[in-house]
């Protein structure tokens, strides 16, 4: 008969190390060892557990410990082994403070539990898993791939992803979009043809009353850019975001078809082409779009981008509003960061725009922050950035994202 596998995690402030254990051996049972100031982060990686159908049958418990004394750390797991001496046990050795991770170690490394004892550590900055077997010392890559909606759930955070997700037709859509936007930043054009058509669709709808009955009425600009803008809004009525389109000499008429095509051309275009950028890369194995969340600490807010790449997450910021000015023109750096750092201390961040205006010092800030920050000029380049996110994991980056 197998015996059943009792996995002891000492939590700390970060869920990851935690995760990751529980995820690769499939315990029977989990105990976490927590403090006052760490029951929240065993509770949230509780939550995430409750989303794995593979774990769906594991129990687990909260054992609190003075996070200061060796003495109180080893009597608390010597008393969670006196009613469980059968199973195999994992002792994660990964969080929690040093007092605590002497404790364990005391216990783990007792000649009684031979044979049937493995000491795991986490090296998060590493990407790889060591472990402790009778004695055997043995380090391997981690190849885990987490789950984003698992991954943010141990992080405190709830996600309602989007529904249904974007069809093919938006992507290509999408991908159309940022092409002409990247070709229009690097001719220099001075009216941005691209950016201007969206917002003057999205000026003529806003906040009108039923939008899906109304037919909406805009300019087109000077003839010389006039073919690439209708092929533009040909190639959104074919994705079914425009309906009726009709131009008649230098003006277009059109009705939007459903909200979602209002949040399509808003900016949304934006989100969707940097999830494909993403997807496209083959890095990441897990991607989100658009994806409502909500926190302890936040009013609801959203996610514009998170892409996972093994147990490392990347959350992207996507702007194709007007640039902020003044006071406001760090306000982007400062609404990721916040974000992110709920997200774990190694999420990646990355920043993008559709518009001009964001300075090389704007540039050399976010850097400063660990973000990278991929501009109008740099669309094409967006997955690579993603990817370069995912390896930096939120350090200060030295000098520029992209030239």
């Amino acid at each position: 008969m197998k015996r059943p596998i009792i996995l002891l995690e000492l939590v700390g402030e970060q869920p990851t190390p935690n995760l990751i254990p529980a995820l690769e051996y499939r315990p029977d049972e989990v105990v976490f060892l927590v403090s006052d100031r760490t029951a929240p982060h065993a509770r949230g990686i509780q939550a995430a557990l409750e989303l794995v159908p593979e774990l769906a049958g594991t129990g687990s418990t909260l054992v609190r410990v003075d996070p200061y004394s060796i003495a109180a750390a080893e009597r608390a797991v010597e008393d969670v082994l006196a009613r469980d001496r059968d199973g195999h046990l994992i002792f994660n050795l990964t969080g929690g403070t040093k007092p605590m991770m002497l404790g364990m170690y005391r216990v783990a490394s007792a000649r009684r539990w031979r044979g049937r004892a493995t000491m795991v550590y986490v090296s998060t900055e590493r990407e790889t898993e060591q472990t402790i077997v009778d004695g055997r010392f043995q380090e391997r890559a981690l190849a885990l791939q987490i789950p984003a909606l698992v991954y943010l759930r141990a992080h405190g955070v709830t996600a309602d992803p989007l529904s249904p997700p974007p069809p093919a037709s938006w992507v290509e859509a999408a991908i159309e979009l940022a092409r002409q936007v990247e070709a229009d930043t690097r001719e220099q054009r001075r009216k941005r043809t691209v950016t201007r058509m969206l917002a003057r669709i999205c000026k003529e709808a806003h906040g009108k009353k039923d939008n899906e009955l109304r037919r909406h009425c805009i300019s087109l600009p000077r003839k010389s850019v006039r073919v690439v803008l209708l092929g533009l809004l040909r190639r959104c009525q074919a994705a079914g975001i425009l309906g009726d389109l009709t131009v008649t000499g230098g003006k277009v008429t059109f009705k939007l078809n459903g909200s979602r095509a209002f949040f399509f051309l808003k900016g949304g275009w934006l989100e969707i082409y940097v999830a494909q950028a993403a997807r496209r890369t083959e890095a990441f194995h897990d991607v989100l779009v658009h994806t409502p969340i909500s926190h302890p600490r936040w009013k609801r807010r959203e996610l514009d981008v998170v892409a996972m790449r093994g147990f490392v997450a990347v959350v992207c910021s996507c702007k194709a509003a007007r640039t902020p000015s003044g006071s406001r023109r760090n306000l982007p750096l400062d609404e990721l960061d916040a974000c992110s750092r709920a997200l774990g201390r190694y999420c990646g961040k990355v920043f993008v725009s559709s518009r001009r205006g964001y300075t090389d010092a704007f540039v050399d800030k976010a850097a400063g922050m660990g973000i990278h920050v991929v501009r109008p000029q740099e669309l094409t380049a967006v997955g690579d950035v993603l990817v370069q996110a995912s390896h930096s994991k939120g350090h200060p980056l030295t000098g520029r994202s992209l030239s």
